[in-house]
């Protein structure tokens, strides 16, 4: 199984998209990395991504922008993670993957996406913007690794100030 990861990250649009999707590649490298080739591709600013994915055990692109992007393998699940994607982009890409799965609900290209993961249940996304499947719920939260989890009564303390 080749498992492929696409995310745009930047201060601008945030980095959320580089965490989260680190986080899950990492996941899928460590739990089935006898069964899959896990790979990702980055597009943003190259220094400060450099940084943020230093120290994963799989192989990694950087690209300033999506321009540069051009795949030429095939991929079993191909992810994405950003806000916004050209058209032209999504379709190379989609010639490419055989499933194509957003973990951004606000995601410009939901409407070619076969499934959707959030965390959120409230998603307010319209029928025909609409991917083919969404899961969606905590249980689907994406949590990097080095987070430690707090009590209830912590979190709580915390909230209050």
């Amino acid at each position: 199984m080749k498992v492929l990861f696409i995310c745009k990250a930047s201060t601008q649009v945030g980095l959320g998209h580089l965490i989260r999707s680190r986080s899950l590649a990492a996941w899928f490298y460590q739990k089935l990395q006898y069964q899959a080739e896990v790979k990702m591709i980055v597009i943003g600013p190259q220094k400060m991504m450099k940084r943020l994915i230093g120290q994963v055990n799989f192989p990694v692109q950087l690209y300033d922008t999506e321009e540069q992007l051009k795949l030429c393998t095939s991929h079993d699940i191909v992810f994405f993670d950003m806000l916004a994607i050209r058209d032209k982009t999504l379709q190379d890409i989609k010639a490419y993957g055989k499933l194509l799965v957003s973990i951004s609900p606000i995601f410009d290209g939901m409407k070619e996406m076969d499934i959707l993961f959030h965390r959120s249940k409230y998603l307010g996304l319209s029928e025909n913007n609409a991917p083919k499947q969404t899961f969606a719920g905590l249980e689907y939260a994406i949590i990097q690794e080095n987070c430690l989890r707090i009590s209830t009564a912590r979190y709580e303390e915390n909230l209050e100030g």
